[in-house]
């Protein structure tokens, strides 16, 4: 294995280690005014609707039983709301990170509770240069539009959001958003939309 590929595999290892070690002070544990807090707000009186990007929910990771290979993800809700309107678009970007011989896994869509399924946008997808065969670093990030009926049947169950990520690989992932970060997020926009943009 060429030197850079190797330094590529540590990386990736010491990467899942950090996560691992991350796991025990979650965001899923914290309070929804902890996670409040740590919503970032982006506004100007340029822009006519308000970004709000919540704070990393989760990090985990799962190893494929048969091949052997270590799924490092994370996700978040990220959301814009009209300033004029009111209305809210909501989204969970979910961020999975691989390290095999095997590809692109093409992550496309999400499934929730009740079969309904959600196409997903891809954002960044990256790779390491490798030659074919070889172990590569993957990394790809999507989109899932949150819809109307998805929070309001979060909103009447008070249980929380879970979600499958599907990939045209094969491969899926389930990935949780606790009632408490719901909350917290939501409640930072309503207490952005009184301060004055600039």
């Amino acid at each position: 294995m060429p030197k850079f590929q190797i330094k590529r595999y540590l990386n990736f290892i010491l990467f899942t280690l950090c996560l691992a070690a991350f796991t025990a002070c979650s965001t899923a544990s914290k309070s929804p005014n902890q996670i409040s807090g740590g919503v970032q707000v982006k506004d100007s009186k340029f822009d006519t609707s308000r970004t709000y990007i919540g704070p990393v929910i989760d990090y985990k990771t799962e190893v494929h039983p048969t091949e052997k290979t270590t799924t490092a993800i994370t996700h978040k809700i990220f959301a814009t709301q009209n300033k004029k309107t009111g209305i809210v678009d909501a989204y969970l970007h979910v961020k999975l990170v691989w390290t095999d011989r095997y590809g692109w896994r093409h992550y496309n869509s999400a499934s929730f509770e009740g079969g309904l399924i959600v196409s997903a946008d891809p954002l960044t997808n990256k790779d390491s240069a490798c030659a074919p065969g070889r172990v590569c670093h993957y990394e790809e990030t999507i989109a899932i539009r949150l819809k109307p009926e998805i929070l309001q049947e979060v909103e009447k169950s008070k249980a929380g959001l879970s979600a499958r990520i599907n990939s045209q690989s094969g491969k899926s992932h389930v990935v949780n958003v606790p009632m408490n970060y719901i909350y917290g997020f939501f409640d930072a926009m309503s207490n952005s939309n009184n301060k004055t943009p600039h």
